[in-house]
């Protein structure tokens, strides 16, 4: 990427609206010297919006299943061994199939590590073992013509050591004050990672930069230019077709000092304007936001981010169905429906760094409690997102299977390749994989499931079809119901108009029959009745109707480690 020229800073009405309420206060930390005569890099550039607008169905992302993936890691279409953009295109029927709507993309910006894409050093260029950016404008409409969104993850907040920015900076050049420097090491305690430090020496030149994340250097919001380049990022990747983003890590964008790393006011000014300059001049574009917890950065519903993700939704159903104990799902569940209005959050079982491991590890290979999960993801509220793999039974890639030794963070263990089939490599490659392949993958593959109408991948397409056809279980507000056996059973009911759903979970290994209290939810029927439908999974297991003398206690038989979905009209 080309180095953009000194200059005067563009002064439009649309940047200073950008710029509002970000502050730069004096520094509480030593300065990094900064020898005489030097010259800051002012950015001067101006990406215009370039909208062709959305084939896509309006807010598309509320009703939205989304599959998230790491390209490397996916499909290799050239035999180098690294999964690509060619190699992901042709297995978007795979996606479809599968019943997902929307695709999250792991970084695929030019990266230095050539493995996670999150250490960037082009913020505006394909990582060439991906492929070029005629192949994003491939995928973006052969996805589209699928009915399927693309959505990005863009990393924002720092760049790649090697970035050619912060190597300039260490020698002093005009973009030292795009990122954050000190004389000596100020020895602030790092706020995420308990007894880690976020100064780190130069590799040359002298001085102390900031990182929250493991060395990459984080960028100075509270300089414009940084934050006017951003935003034509942004514009770039919106130009070229995706659907939104992914943001990381959005509560340590700015910093003003030890005890000012994490949820600066600026922060929501920043994002604030960025949704309203930024995206709303694009036609149909989705945001989420990733952090421990999002709800500050939805903002009023409609003016910050459109969706956050909930991990500890994810952390707690995760834990609750592996060690079979139901009470801790009260309040969880339909925590979602809290987001405020306008808003969503996302959900999910497993991802790529911060909820671990995959649900096959976590389950000790229990195929019934991945059936569960994937059931309480696809009944509940919100956002649902599917992580690649998940509906075959991958597991966490074990210690004998790296190239190289294991990673410090064992992230790698949950990025592992796709498993397409029982042939070499999984079908992943014909060449020999960047990373390893855990040796179960003959039995866990995605031609050995298709073939099996029992498997995972076959409940997580009947489910998923489940949610789509379903106006309660995809966009209805969700009530939580008491049931006769809280510690291992649990119950709520979605309703949207006429349609309501009643989803009752037994988490115990040996089936029951739940007494499930209705009073509360919307299927408390004071006159009359709530008409029954058969299992909306099983399609043939008939209850009775709900009236106003068995609503306090509706029978409902649940097969051990599973669910029963229980379609009325009222």
């Amino acid at each position: 990427m080309a180095r953009p020229s000194a200059g005067p800073i563009l002064r439009s009405v649309t940047l200073l609206a950008l710029l509002a309420g970000c502050p730069r206060p004096t520094s509480d930390w030593p300065p990094g010297h900064l020898p005489a005569g030097w010259t800051p890099t002012t950015y001067t550039e101006s990406i215009a919006v370039e909208d062709a607008g959305s084939p896509l169905p309006d807010q598309w992302w509320r009703t939205a299943v989304f599959y998230e993936l790491h390209v490397r890691s996916f499909k290799d279409s050239d035999g180098d061994g690294y999964g690509d953009l060619k190699g992901l295109i042709s297995k978007l029927d795979y996606i479809h199939d599968l019943g997902a709507t929307a695709l999250y993309l792991l970084p695929i910006a030019k990266d230095s590590d050539h493995y996670h894409g999150y250490t960037i050093i082009d913020f505006r260029g394909v990582d060439p073992a991906y492929g070029t950016m005629a192949d994003v404008t491939e995928l973006v409409q052969q996805a589209h013509a699928r009915g399927m969104a693309v959505v990005l993850d863009f990393v924002g907040e720092y760049s790649s050591p090697e970035h050619p920015f912060f190597e300039d900076a260490m020698d002093y050049g005009g973009y030292r004050q795009w990122y954050l420097w000190a004389g000596a090491d100020p020895g602030w305690p790092n706020p995420y990672f308990p007894g880690s430090g976020v100064w780190y020496a130069a590799e040359r030149g002298g001085g102390y930069y900031y990182s929250m994340y493991f060395g990459e250097p984080a960028f100075d919001y509270r300089n414009l230019s940084v934050r006017a380049y951003m935003r034509d990022n942004l514009r770039f990747w919106l130009n070229a077709g995706a659907d939104g983003f992914r943001f990381d890590s959005v509560s340590t964008l700015f910093v003003y000092g030890r005890d000012q790393q994490v949820d600066q006011p600026a922060n929501h000014a920043y994002f604030q304007a960025m949704r309203r300059d930024i995206l709303d001049a694009y036609a149909n574009r989705f945001t989420i936001a990733e952090d421990g917890d999002t709800t500050p950065y939805l903002g009023d519903g409609t003016n910050e981010f459109h969706a956050g993700f909930d991990m500890d939704w994810a952390r707690t159903v995760m834990g609750a169905i592996a060690a079979e104990d139901s009470t801790a799902f009260s309040g969880v569940i339909s925590r979602p429906d809290s987001a405020p209005a306008g808003a969503m959050f996302g959900t999910l079982l497993a991802n790529h760094d911060t909820v671990k491991p995959r649900a096959y590890t976590l389950f000790g290979g229990d195929e019934a409690k991945c059936k569960l999960a994937a059931t309480v993801l696809l009944t509940s509220p919100g956002i649902p997102f599917v992580y690649y793999g998940e509906e075959v039974g991958m597991e966490i890639l074990e210690d004998g299977h790296f190239i190289g030794p294991p990673p410090p963070w064992n992230d790698e263990r949950l990025r592992s390749p796709m498993q397409w089939d029982a042939s070499a490599n999984a079908g992943f490659s014909t060449g020999t994989p960047y990373l390893g392949i855990n040796d179960d993958y003959a039995d866990h593959n995605v031609a050995e499931a298709s073939a099996d109408p029992g498997s995972i991948l076959a409940h997580f397409k009947k489910m998923i079809a489940l949610r789509k056809g379903s106006a309660a279980l995809l966009s209805g507000t969700t009530a939580e119901a008491r049931t006769s056996s809280p510690a291992s059973s649990f119950a709520f009911v979605r309703s949207r108009g006429a349609s309501k759903v009643a989803v009752v979970l037994n988490l115990s290994g040996s089936a029951q029959t739940v007494l499930v209290d209705l009073t509360g939810t919307p299927l408390a029927v004071t006159s009359g009745r709530a008409t029954a439908a058969a299992d909306l999974y099983d399609g043939a297991t008939q209850f009775g109707d709900i009236t106003p003398s068995n609503r306090a206690d509706y029978s409902v038989s649940v097969p051990a480690r599973g669910a029963m979905i229980l379609p009325f009209t009222y």
